[in-house]
């Protein structure tokens, strides 16, 4: 009797040691806030934005909100004339698989690269371009 009270212990415990596991393994984020966050701030990121989340090369959360007010549209709409590109281009609402110029925008992203270089030691603040 005990044999068998101690082989279902054991079954038990290993049942539960694997759910616990697999609990962790799978769990799932809650991002309502950033969610929120997004929402609220929309218009002063400009009525459209895109947000992702990356985690181990993954997306682990992709939000687009689009809210353009009617002043926006109006530029946008002038914009499109004015590069001879359709007005639609412009209007159109963002998603992650949006491709939007970023213009001068780009300049923080290069320093931040460059910097994650310096702090794998692979590059240093002082080496000049002749060295490479």
């Amino acid at each position: 009797m005990a044999y068998k009270l101690n082989k279902y212990c054991l079954h038990c415990s290993l049942l539960v040691a694997f759910m616990l596991l697999l609990q962790v393994c799978n769990a799932q984020y809650d991002f309502t806030k950033t969610g929120n966050w997004l929402k609220e701030h929309l218009d002063e990121l400009g009525g459209r934005a895109v947000l992702m989340i990356y985690k181990d090369g993954k997306v682990i959360y992709s939000a687009a909100e689009n809210n353009l007010g009617r002043k926006q549209k109006m530029a946008g709409k002038m914009i499109a004339r004015k590069t001879s590109q359709d007005p639609g281009f412009m209007l159109r609402d963002y998603d992650q698989h949006s491709k939007i110029n970023i213009a001068s925008c780009s300049k923080w992203l290069s320093a931040a690269l460059v910097m994650t270089f310096v702090d794998d030691g692979s590059l240093h603040l002082n080496d000049t371009i002749g060295r490479f």
